[in-house]
């Protein structure tokens, strides 16, 4: 399926489908201080999804654990047929419907959140073992993640980047 075809809502859950599942393709200029964090990790969690695991192969390192706690915030699946738009378009869209309350065939944003929260108190626990945890995770969970290590008082060093590959520091 073409990355930027008018596709159909109900299209949609075939487009995120295939793009989980999609190689990550190896670049000439990976970001060379993801590449020092890593090498520098004590542990590796990542999600259950393909493209968090194939990052850590991308750069050779080894996963302490991957766990669906922290794969990406599910995004609604309606079975419109009567709009098209690019996948972009309709992740801005579906994701904004999320945030308001829409999920169907979907964890809620009330779910999400409680997912959140324990993703943060397992990563909190494994910070009293490690020195250094590294999670390679998924934006919008990323975030929710992020909101939650705050509130058990840990302190961002380094502001998180959205961009893929793109990363965040925390410490206790």
């Amino acid at each position: 399926m073409p990355k930027w075809k008018n596709i159909s809502a109900s299209e949609f859950g075939e487009w995120v489908d295939s793009y989980d599942n999609a190689n990550i393709k190896e670049t000439s200029n990976l970001e060379s201080n993801l590449d020092k964090v890593l090498n520098s990790s004590d542990i590796i969690i990542t999600s259950t999804l393909k493209r968090t695991i194939d990052t850590t192969q991308l750069f050779k390192s080894s996963i302490y654990e991957s766990n669906s706690l922290f794969d990406e915030a599910q995004l609604p699946f309606p079975n419109w047929k009567f709009l098209k738009f690019t996948p972009s378009v309709w992740l801005v869209i579906l994701r904004l419907l999320w945030f308001f309350g829409y999920s169907k065939k979907a964890e809620s944003l009330k779910q999400a959140r409680q997912r959140a929260k324990t993703a943060a108190e397992h990563l909190n626990k494994l910070s009293h073992e490690y020195n250094t945890v590294t999670l390679i995770g998924h934006g919008i969970m990323n975030k929710l993640i992020k909101k939650q290590l705050l509130l058990l008082k840990w302190q961002e060093s380094k502001k998180m980047c959205n961009e893929n590959l793109g990363y965040g520091e925390f410490s206790l």
